[in-house]
């Protein structure tokens, strides 16, 4: 790992998950690019320098969030670590995965402050649509323990053989590896599935590894496959949940939903999201 791509809008959960990108950017070795978005109400792109002076609050509004971007960049939270920073200006959610690929990042750690009810279903959060669209892992964090120390990571997955389902095995490996915890490789069984499923089954793609729990939730009648995950967090006390999504955007995300997304919205615990 050599890059993390981590936003802020200065609000203590975007501080929490500088925490703990600062605490993978230690344990890996990598950089941080630092970004903040900035929404202005004109298109500042096309203002020319003659016109910038009819715009003097803007101006030294512009001044004043690269100068905080620049003194959080400089903080003791980021101490030994390579910080480079940025202040992108009206900027779309679309355009900013985009930076991330074309910086080569190999993951996003992001706060999520989640949405609910209708604007859940129908709008999302930021965090939503950057876990929708982007090529690298997602880290969401809400809550975040002053404390915090990554001991339990679960894996919650349909453990498909498919090269896609090793790659998301692999980062929840590694992860693990890093601050060395202990990774649960969990399978939700639905009422469909077969009453005597064994726990060993879903470790095919898996090496033996002494950081391995194999497990499973069976999730009962009336229930949701959500609330079985929430279940064994906190039943285990996991620390970290990763997972695979489709990226599903539009009418389809509407019909089918994503198991993620929600998880995301709702964890008390960091999530890793990955595109499968």
């Amino acid at each position: 790992m050599r890059k993390i791509f981590l936003p802020t809008d200065f609000s203590e959960i975007s501080h929490n998950a500088a925490r703990l990108a600062a605490a993978i950017a230690r344990k890996s070795g990598s950089s941080i690019f630092l970004f903040h978005l900035l929404n202005l109400p004109v298109d500042w792109d096309r203002i020319t320098v003659d016109k910038e002076k009819h715009f003097p609050e803007l101006k030294a509004l512009i001044a004043n969030t690269k100068k905080r971007v620049e003194d959080y960049a400089q903080s003791d939270l980021f101490e030994g670590i390579k910080v480079d920073w940025e202040v992108f200006i009206n900027d779309t959610i679309e355009h900013i995965v985009r930076h991330a690929e074309t910086l080569q990042s190999d993951m996003i750690v992001m706060g999520t402050h989640g949405s609910s009810g209708f604007n859940e279903l129908m709008l999302g959060s930021n965090t939503q649509k950057i876990v929708r669209y982007a090529a690298c892992p997602v880290i969401a964090v809400h809550q975040l323990p002053v404390n915090y120390q990554l001991k339990d990571i679960a894996l919650f997955s349909n453990f498909d053989t498919s090269e896609n389902y090793k790659q998301l095995f692999e980062h929840a490996l590694g992860l693990a590896k890093m601050f060395g915890a202990k990774l649960h490789l969990v399978k939700v069984l639905t009422p469909v599935d077969p009453e005597n499923y064994e726990v060993g089954e879903i470790a095919k793609i898996a090496e033996t590894e002494e950081v391995i729990r194999k497990d499973y939730v069976r999730i009962e009648y009336l229930r949701t496959v959500e609330e079985g995950i929430f279940d064994y967090i906190n039943k285990h006390k996991i620390d970290m949940v990763v997972m695979g999504t489709h990226g599903r955007t539009g009418l389809m995300r509407l019909v089918m939903g994503s198991v993620a997304e929600v998880v995301v919205n709702h964890s008390p615990v960091p999530v890793m999201v990955a595109r499968v």
